[in-house]
């Protein structure tokens, strides 16, 4: 089994999930667009993004990731608000056999999530950066390996400038829902942590 690291670039994996005919009207959605997944690039000379940029970006566990994020609506408050993530998850995230390990589906849920506040924040003209405050995770049907799935987000409640409340759920490409998230991310500078 290889597990050689991806390069990095949305459009290479972007590219993949254009050939699998279920990711296309996700792909194609013209109230969403592409937006690269800054964790997925490895960061010089520090140790950030090293989970989702070297350990999880590989042919052996997550081969290709794709985020889309929903365009800011002049009526709302103008905040990038919702995210779709396509996944392309393989044998080196199971728990068990053809099984993606809880672990993961849960560390997939906070990173989609916490990204999602991130993007929202600075859509809106605020510094991105935020801490998991908490995070419950529903296993519903099992998350097969190797397999496509969608995990969607949507900030749900935000109280002041702090406080982020998110859902979120991994679906399969018959649209069977796998697995729900919901999360409490909350502001806090990088500096301070």
């Amino acid at each position: 089994m290889t597990t050689t690291n991806m390069p990095p670039g949305t459009n290479t994996e972007a590219q993949h999930f254009r050939s699998i005919p279920w990711c296309i009207p996700i792909l194609t959605d013209p109230d969403f667009a592409i937006q690269p997944t800054v964790t997925r690039h490895l960061q010089p000379h520090t140790t950030e993004n090293h989970l989702l940029s070297l350990t999880l970006n590989t042919t052996s566990t997550i081969s290709a990731w794709c985020s889309l994020y929903r365009k800011p609506s002049t009526s709302a408050r103008n905040a990038k608000d919702e995210v779709r993530t396509l996944l392309a998850l393989r044998a080196g995230l199971d728990g068990y056999g053809g099984i993606c390990h809880g672990g993961v589906t849960a560390t997939i849920f906070d990173e989609v999530m916490s990204l999602l506040v991130a993007v929202c924040r600075e859509s809106t003209g605020l510094r991105p950066d935020n801490v998991t405050a908490d995070l419950r995770v529903r296993y519903l049907r099992p998350v097969l390996t190797p397999s496509v799935v969608l995990c969607s987000a949507k900030v749900r409640e935000v109280k002041g400038e702090r406080k982020y409340f998110v859902d979120g759920e991994f679906v399969d490409e018959n649209g069977v829902v796998l697995a729900r998230g919901e999360g409490l991310f909350v502001h806090k500078p990088v500096e301070n942590l």
